[in-house]
């Protein structure tokens, strides 16, 4: 986690040192050499079943928490409930260079470090007592991923641009479930390659700053979950989702 902190704090920096030189350069984005930081909402990076984090979320910078309750597991005798808390910190920026007038390339990261509590409550059916047993995640969902990127910003005057973008990502999340001995622990991973293409409308309100927004989508290639168990894994993959979002904000500082 302090890894993670360090290595947010350093970014933060750096972006201020590079708004207090950008005030001293002329230029416009889309020109070549021109470096942009791109924040955008929708980023399919944060979109996962292991994280409490969404598409809707921050970009860039993010820490969330949240809770959530699985459905009650009857027997004979007892039902069994379980609560999971969990606080996520992520950082996913986006960088653009453009290598000529208006042709972009760069890409997205994703780092991101979770933990967490697991409660779980054992009721008697008939009537006795709940026992609680409460569990430290220590081994809660880490994360990573990459998508390179391609786009060509076209102007639509002086104050106005269309700037479509896009690229093929990949994404994976895992975490470890631990069991009471001599059970083994259950690593839980998720991967997955997609296809996003983003078209943000500009207005260059300011110098060396860039707001917009635009539909974006995300098209799935391959996704896989798996469950490893001592020497047993189960794999299940192969499902195809397309997401379409008709609105996505950007912020966008270039030098």
């Amino acid at each position: 986690m302090k890894r993670f902190a360090s290595a947010a704090v350093g970014m933060m920096v750096a972006c201020f040192a590079v708004s207090s030189h950008a005030a001293d350069v002329t230029g416009k984005l889309g020109e070549k050499g021109t470096l942009a930081i791109h924040a955008a909402t929708g980023s399919p990076m944060l979109a996962s079943r292991f994280t409490p984090v969404s598409s809707g979320a921050t970009p860039t910078l993010g820490f969330a928490t949240t809770t959530f309750s699985e459905p009650e597991n009857c027997s004979a005798t007892t039902c069994t409930a379980r609560r999971v808390s969990t606080t996520g910190f992520y950082i996913n920026p986006r960088i653009h260079y453009f290598v000529i007038d208006n042709l972009s390339i760069g890409g997205e990261v994703l780092f991101a470090t979770f933990s967490g509590e697991s409660i779980r409550e054992v009721r008697d059916r008939n009537g006795g007592v709940t026992r609680e047993t409460k569990e430290d995640l220590d081994t809660a969902p880490t994360g990573f991923g990459i998508m390179p990127m391609v786009g060509y910003n076209i102007a639509l005057g002086e104050k106005f641009s269309l700037w479509p973008q896009g690229g093929i990502g990949f994404r994976r999340f895992g975490y470890t479930e631990q069991q009471a001995a001599p059970n083994p622990n259950i690593d839980f991973a998720e991967a997955w390659w997609f296809l996003n293409v983003d078209v943000p409308f500009l207005i260059h309100i300011a110098p060396h700053f860039e707001l917009g927004a635009g539909p974006g989508v995300t098209v799935t290639l391959a996704q896989s979950y798996s469950t490893t168990a001592g020497a047993r894994t189960d794999t299940v993959s192969g499902y195809s989702t397309t997401a379409f979002r008709w609105f996505n904000a950007h912020l966008i500082g270039y030098f």
